[in-house]
């Protein structure tokens, strides 16, 4: 199989006998050297891990948050879009610079940290985009907040006033009670001055027959009476005099209480009483809901009336699970944001992300280049070491979830704006980690070359050609689903943020295990194959999307994303090693990225954006419907023209050529073959 997926590599070994001849001085390591070496600490790639797993981690991050991030600051779902289409079909300018300057300046480390600040600097820009605070441009599934409610109680009612989100006030008609926290207490005088002060001159501990350690002020049964005990209580009288009394609620109309129960709320007392909400007053921004019917927590009594003592309006917070259970469902209400024009947010934002995200794509063909160069000099795998980057998405992005789900953020409006600082903040490490990684430059730098340059720069430009229309396909399902697959998860799926992080973990499960021995399986495989398959699993991962619309049994399919990106990206680095001579290993791998995260994800962006928002009121379900069919047409496409048109190409040349290439690969004696094969546990093939 081997044979039959690679046959196209051996028009190249004429140019690979001649580059052999001109790097004698890195010799081919003996078959098991490598394997021997990759069961222990590889020293020289642990900084290189390191920074992949800090680059990786912190990328994983923006590709999560990044369209949540667009919905807090205020941006319409239709602004949204522009954006996260616009962005990557600018970002291909990164690719496009960075490769073919990486191969002529050789500077392949300069290049990849100056990316990596760079794109941490323009990320936080995003955070200085102003808010827009229109309502029409929030998703409550995704910034919301319960609504604020407080007790308002005068001198003659009482009330409990909550934050009007929706058209209209949820109503009780119930007589079902509700238990309520009341706590912290304060006066609102507004332009009446201070409240009255405290009319005694000493004090005592009044009876109270409800003891419990939550209230940690006595109850008081009618008037407050106090009486004098001694001369040494003058000085402490006078202090008592000037200081304010503690807002009092006083409990009034019960049938076996002739007079009112009156609690001195400290601001360490919560009392709890028990409510009913009958009615309801609708104002413009608050919904109002007179009190009545009131029992105390230790009272077996109920109350009619509560009111307040002075002049001035007691205000108090409140605690219950009430307005959870609001007929309507629970109530939410968006996040209250300064007021700025949209179109200022927009533009901001557009032309900050589409600046920053030119240099993530533009650090990863460096990345990938600096892997294929350490993993050959070193003798480990490629996908080796890009499994260290997975694992830092699958470790990191969870972390980073939980943060936002419990709101440990400096942006209480904007909560997805911390995975934007960490990303910022993980560059910076692996930036400054990357720079004890050493790149030999005998590698990779033109300059450093013995002889002429090699003429032939591509073994076979048709493969060469077909891997590209593969990437880009790929690429198209890829940004179709991962572009607004966070929405589908708040919208669709009602995700919180801790189980969205999850998502990453399930889909990068199986990556460590299979990408440590990811060489052996493509080489077993072939390339063409694992291709294929990829479409295969993009297949069963949209059917599971369509048809699934539970959350847990439709998140099972994000496993399948070790295939369809993990694996695959790794293949295509491999085969693009594969194909190209190492002169140009940047360039080339600058054009697998450009082919499948630059115009791929543009062209697939684009195609979801259109198909969403003409089926927007029936949901995403046909869209994935629609997209299992289209990956199921283009893996049949691949596989027929591959099969049919470029592999039988490719065999005859490979005949054509046989009998030269085993001339020319022999020396005067004989008996001496300057490009070995190694086979068994070495499959080695294509190597540098």
């Amino acid at each position: 199989m081997v044979a039959d997926t690679q046959a196209c590599l051996s028009k190249g070994l004429s140019a690979s006998i001649e580059e052999m001849s001109t790097t004698r001085n890195t010799p081919r390591p003996e078959p098991g050297i490598r394997n021997k070496a990759s069961k222990l600490v590889n020293w020289p790639l642990v900084p290189l891990r390191i920074s992949l797993f800090l680059f990786f981690g912190g990328l994983a991050c923006l590709v999560l948050f990044l369209p949540l991030h667009m919905r807090e600051v205020g941006l319409s779902e239709s602004h949204s879009r522009v954006i996260s289409t616009v962005a990557p079909l600018l970002s291909i300018l990164g690719p496009l610079i960075v490769g073919p300057a990486s191969d002529r300046l050789g500077k392949h480390k300069v290049l990849l940290t100056s990316c990596l600040l760079l794109g941490a600097a323009c990320y936080c820009l995003l955070l200085a985009v102003p808010l827009t605070s229109e309502n029409n441009h929030f998703q409550e599934s995704t910034l919301n907040k319960a609504p604020q409610v407080q007790l308002r109680c005068e001198s003659h009612l009482s009330k409990i006033v909550q934050e009007r989100c929706s058209t209209h006030c949820p109503h009780w008609s119930d007589d079902r009670a509700w238990e309520v926290h009341i706590k912290n207490c304060k006066y609102d005088c507004g332009e009446k001055g201070e409240p009255s002060k405290t009319p005694v001159t000493s004090t005592t501990t009044p009876h109270s027959d409800y003891d419990d350690d939550d209230y940690k002020q006595p109850n008081f049964e009618g008037s407050i009476s106090l009486t004098e005990t001694d001369e040494s209580n003058n000085n402490f009288d006078a202090i008592i005099k000037e200081t304010p009394m503690p807002p009092t609620l006083c409990f009034n109309g019960s049938i076996s209480k002739g007079s009112p129960v009156c609690n001195m709320m400290d601001p360490s007392f919560n009392l709890t009483v028990n409510i009913s909400l009958p009615d309801v007053v609708t104002k413009d921004d608050t919904c109002e809901y007179p009190l009545s019917n009131i029992k105390l927590g230790y009272e077996n009594d109920t109350f009619a009336s509560l009111y307040c003592r002075g002049d001035c309006v007691v205000k108090c917070s409140l605690r219950s699970s009430l307005w959870e259970w609001a007929p309507g469902g629970q109530q939410v209400c968006p996040a209250h944001l300064p007021s700025t024009d949209p179109q200022v947010t927009f533009w901001s934002y557009l032309l900050a992300r589409s600046v920053a995200d030119i240099f993530p794509v533009a650090a990863l063909p460096l990345a990938d280049t600096m892997v294929v160069v350490l993993s050959s000099v070193h003798n480990s795998d490629v996908g080796r070491e890009l499994s260290f980057g997975a694992l830092g998405a699958a470790v990191i992005t969870p972390l980073v979830s939980v943060l936002v789900h419990y709101e440990i953020t400096p942006w209480q409006n904007t909560p997805s704006a911390l995975p934007i600082l960490v990303f910022a903040m993980l560059s910076l490490l692996a930036a400054l980690v990357l720079s004890w990684v050493k790149l030999p430059s005998v590698w990779y730098s033109r300059r450093m070359e013995l002889g002429e340059r090699p003429s032939v720069k591509v073994t076979n430009p048709g493969e060469a050609v077909v891997l590209l229309f593969v990437l880009l396909l790929l690429g198209i399902f890829w940004g179709a689903l991962e572009t607004y697959f966070p929405w589908f998860l708040k919208d669709m799926y009602k995700l919180e943020f801790w189980q969205m992080g999850l998502t990453v973990t399930f889909g990068l499960f199986l990556t460590m295990p299979l990408l440590w021995n990811a060489e052996t399986l493509i080489d077993y495989c072939g390339f063409t194959n694992i291709f294929i398959a990829t479409f295969a699993f993009y297949i069963i991962r949209f059917i599971g999307y369509g048809f699934l619309e539970a959350a847990w049994p439709a998140l099972v399919c994000e496993i399948f994303e070790v295939f369809t990106l993990c694996l695959m990206w790794v293949t295509a680095v491999i085969y693009t090693r594969n194909l190209t001579a190492k002169h140009i290993t940047a360039t080339s791998q600058a054009f697998i990225v450009l082919a499948h995260f630059c115009l791929g994800r543009f062209l697939g962006t684009l195609v979801a954006s259109t198909v969403l928002n003409v089926t927007s009121a029936t949901g995403p379900w046909d869209f994935f419907k629609g997209c299992s069919v289209a990956a199921a047409v283009a893996g049949w496409l691949y596989f027929c023209i591959y099969y049919c048109c470029v592999r039988p190409g490719c065999g005859r040349k490979k005949n054509s050529q046989g009998s030269q290439l085993s001339a020319e690969a022999t020396t005067t004696n004989g008996s001496y073959t300057p490009l070995r094969i190694y086979k068994g546990n070495d499959q080695a093939a294509g190597r540098f």
